[in-house]
């Protein structure tokens, strides 16, 4: 899976994924060594070089949670992290500390083999669990890498793994652990550093475009296979994947059918490269050129507090990230949130993995460069959009195969983070990258669940509906936002969208799940055919419900914006119809409750822990009053065994 370094070796060629330590390569790490050995086995590589594609992992080097271990012990800080309150004294308990000589060495030859950006990433024994995955608690770094000097790439390096080791132990992690029955003493931090996938764009770093793939679409229309999958893509390095903003959706077995993104302009997320650089990286080899280099001698270096711009905005430096990271202020929960700035707005966000990462970005059409004959020639623009649906390159088929090499290699359906690089030459080849894979823990063992023959009876749910969208078994909740039909006013819809989210604004920053119920299309940019909201007020909610307006419906949410963060964020949406007897909902039995706030017509109520059932091969979904268990859901067991067949039969 991982070719270990030892020490003494001198200069050799070595595989792609390479490990310090004994230890475990934690959940990323783990996840993604296995994928480049079973894309190896099968000669996948091989298979796809007679298209002019190169698919493969990117250059990685691995500290594994040996190395974490060790430096634990050697320092005496596991008590100490584990004990501390103040995530800022945590922090600088582990920063004050330098990494041993050996594994600054082992760094050292890494950075010499690769002078170009570097991806530094958290994959913790925790991280894409199976069950209860720590995804996005941690925090991954990307360094530009490219100083000419070796010394201040070494200082960067180390202290972004020490700041990483150090978030192990942050406050959101220890109550992330405690809510899903885990021990923190147990959590081990391995560190992957790997190759920024791109080149250089005139100084701006990029891959063409990235993305990530699903290969079960939880969230499939009537006339689609949830099988074939999905795909989110977006320009440069695909922040906005997740982050709400624009990005092409498409199915990778009819990619001629866009599901959303026909018209978009998008955030083109690239890396400023430093001024001085003797050559322009660009990312292509699948193996090292590794030789033993000595550390260069930090001596009590501090690293310059500059900031390393990003296209035309500003790329937080190690000391930014530091800073605001403590600022209450800022107030970022991960999914967007934005910081009050006074002309350019940096903002943290999570990658297509649901990672947080430090970015800024600006403003650019969604447009690429496709290979032209002559080299000498500007390369001519084609759109995004263009790429997907003629196929160029057969990326959607080469898509749909990676969903089914993994799905069937990991025996569960998986999701995928990958970048491409179109060629820059007609005669160099594509190349997808692949990022990450981890299971949809959405489908695993836990969430099958038994066929039962009907619906719940009224006398016993909340509501239930026989058009949901979304899957997952989720207990414990206790919130309940609605808005009462009876006071409900159309003429009215900005003042109840405002109203909203000043009584889920608590909720959101508690990060406590609840239910919200209200008549018409949620996040509609049309006043008249349901509630306009934005995302960033209602990003707690577990599921939305949406009813009809007097005696019309709607057909359920699917704008490309807020629609994608359903999907990235794993919420439910469930349509129900009551004059059409389509679904069910108590609403006797939510008024019977006293509101713990209300605004108007919408109201807020805490009652005992209730459970939400939503399956996405029945389309149903379900919620139940408190005290009833619900054990069983329409779908069958058979119908998510055949999960892992075949998807391209």
């Amino acid at each position: 899976m991982a070719h270990a370094l030892q020490g003494g070796q001198s200069s050799l060629d070595l595989p792609t994924f390479l490990s310090i330590g004994n230890g475990s390569l934690g959940g990323k790490g783990r996840s993604l060594g296995f994928f480049n050995s079973v894309l190896l086995r099968n000669g996948i590589p091989s298979l796809l070089d007679e298209f002019n594609v190169r698919v493969r992992v990117p250059r990685t080097l691995v500290l594994t949670t040996s190395v974490f271990s060790d430096f634990l012990e050697e320092h005496n800080l596991l008590e100490k992290a584990l004990t501390e309150t103040q995530d800022d004294k945590v922090i600088e308990m582990f920063m004050q500390y330098s990494l041993p000589k050996n594994v600054l060495s082992f760094l050292s030859s890494f950075l010499d083999s690769i002078k170009g950006p570097l991806a530094v990433r958290s994959s913790s024994l925790f991280e894409d669990a199976y069950e209860k995955p720590f995804a996005g608690v941690y925090k991954t770094f990307l360094i530009p890498n490219n100083e000419d000097d070796l010394a201040p790439r070494l200082l960067h390096l180390q202290k972004y793994i020490l700041f990483i080791y150090g978030s192990t132990y942050l406050q959101e992690a220890k109550k992330y652990a405690q809510g899903s029955g885990k021990r923190m003493e147990e959590e081990r931090m391995a560190v992957l550093v790997q190759e920024l996938v791109g080149f250089n764009d005139k100084g701006l770093f990029r891959p063409s475009f990235s993305g990530v793939m699903k290969s079960y679409d939880l969230y499939a229309k009537e006339n689609e296979n949830p099988k074939d999958g999905v795909c989110f893509v977006a320009p440069g390095f695909g922040g906005t994947v997740v982050d709400g903003g624009p990005a092409l959706q498409f199915n990778p077995r009819n990619p001629q059918q866009l599901q959303s993104g026909k018209s978009l302009s998008a955030e083109c997320l690239s890396l400023r490269l430093a001024q001085k650089v003797s050559s322009a990286p660009t990312s292509s080899s699948s193996s090292f050129s590794f030789k033993t280099v000595s550390p260069p001698d930090l001596g009590n270096q501090e690293i310059t507090f500059e900031k390393v711009h990003i296209a035309n905005t500003v790329y937080p430096s190690l000391h930014d990230v530091y800073m605001r990271f403590f600022d209450n202020s800022i107030e970022s929960q991960g999914r967007g949130r934005k910081e009050e700035a006074d002309e350019e707005e940096e903002f943290e966000g999570m990658d297509v993995h649901g990672n947080i990462i430090d970015y800024s970005s600006f403003e650019s059409n969604m447009e690429i460069e496709q290979p032209v004959k002559d080299s000498r020639k500007e390369p001519q623009k084609t759109r995004l959009i263009d790429v997907i649906q003629k196929s160029l390159f057969r990326l959607p088929s080469i898509f749909s195969l990676m969903l089914g090499v993994g799905q069937r290699a990991m025996a569960n359906p998986v999701e995928i983070e990958f970048a491409v690089n179109l060629p820059q030459r007609e005669t160099d080849p594509a190349e997808v990258v692949i990022l990450q894979i981890r299971p949809m823990n959405t489908i695993i063992a836990e969430n099958i669940l038994l066929k039962q023959d009907a619906l719940p009876p009224n006398d016993k749910s909340i509501l239930w509906s026989a058009k949901s969208l979304g899957h997952g078994r989720f207990k414990n909740i206790c919130d309940i936002v609605f808005i009462d039909p009876d006071t409900f006013d159309t003429d009215q819809t900005p003042l109840i969208a405002k109203q909203v989210g000043e009584i889920t604004e608590p909720l959101n920053l508690s990060r406590k799940p609840y239910i919200l119920i209200g008549p018409g299309r949620w996040g509609t940019a049309s006043v008249k055919t349901g509630i306009p909201v934005t995302w960033s007020q209602i990003a707690g909610v577990s599921c939305l419900v949406e009813t009809e307006i007097g005696n019309k419906s709607y057909e359920p949410s699917q704008g490309s914006h807020f629609f994608q963060n359903l999907t990235s964020f794993g919420v439910g949406l469930v349509s129900v119809n009551l004059q059409e007897n389509e679904g069910f909902i108590n609403y006797e039995y939510l008024k019977s409750h006293n509101p713990t706030s209300q605004k108007g017509c919408v109201r807020h109520i805490v009652i005992d822990p209730f459970e939400l059932v939503m399956d996405s091969v029945s389309g149903c979904g379900v919620v139940l009053k408190p005290g009833h268990e619900y054990h069983s859901i329409v779908g069958q067991v058979t119908s998510f065994l055949d999960l892992n067949g075949p998807m391209w039969a």
